[in-house]
């Protein structure tokens, strides 16, 4: 979608992600956001939400 856009970077899909997440209430910062992707990623193997596994 953001490649869609003409915005493919991480960056700005974050600052999307965030701007909806804090819509719905949550307190996330771009950082808290990066750590909760990484234990994602830690936990589950994935690589990339496209299902690329380690």
């Amino acid at each position: 979608m953001a490649d869609q856009q003409g915005h493919p970077s991480p960056r700005w899909v974050r600052h999307a992600y965030l701007h909806h997440a804090r819509e719905l209430g949550t307190q996330w910062n771009d950082r808290d956001l990066i750590r909760a992707l990484a234990a994602f990623a830690a936990a589950t193997g994935l690589r990339s939400l496209h299902g690329s596994h380690e």
